[in-house]
């Protein structure tokens, strides 16, 4: 039997895509680690197989105890609420990235900045040294 795809499926198709893209962009630019793309990864095609195939969730309703639209609400709001967490963690994870590189290049500046004024210093009191002398 062929099961017609629904306007809310269709959202769902579109919410797991960008979150499948978002996913590999925020992979190739380093902002997340491979067991977090995998998890995340993961957690969509989940999402997509059961929004494609809303019949799956007859077999899996039960195991969580998903009988009553109610509960189904709140299962899809958590599921709302792990797309901000997603969301979320891809922009902390940048964040810290970036707060990591800015923390090392000031402690390269700091140290050459260190460096040169000691450098400055021992040329003072060798030229005080040999100003004294003469």
């Amino acid at each position: 039997m062929v099961e017609v795809i629904r306007g809310i499926q269709i959202v769902g198709l579109l919410l797991a895509s960008i979150a499948v893209a978002f996913a590999l962009y925020a992979r190739r630019k380093g902002r997340i680690n491979g067991r977090s793309f995998v998890f995340w990864v993961l957690f969509w095609v989940l999402f997509l197989a059961f929004d494609l195939y809303p019949s799956m969730v007859a077999y899996v309703a039960p195991l969580l105890a998903l009988e009553s639209n109610m509960y189904i609400l709140t299962a899809g709001s958590t599921l709302t609420l792990f797309v901000l967490v997603f969301v979320l963690y891809t922009f902390l994870s940048d964040l810290k990235q970036k707060t990591t590189k800015m923390i090392r290049e000031h402690a390269i500046l700091e140290s050459k900045v260190d460096k040169m004024l000691e450098i400055m210093n021992n040329n003072r009191k060798e030229d005080r040294n040999s100003n004294s002398s003469s």
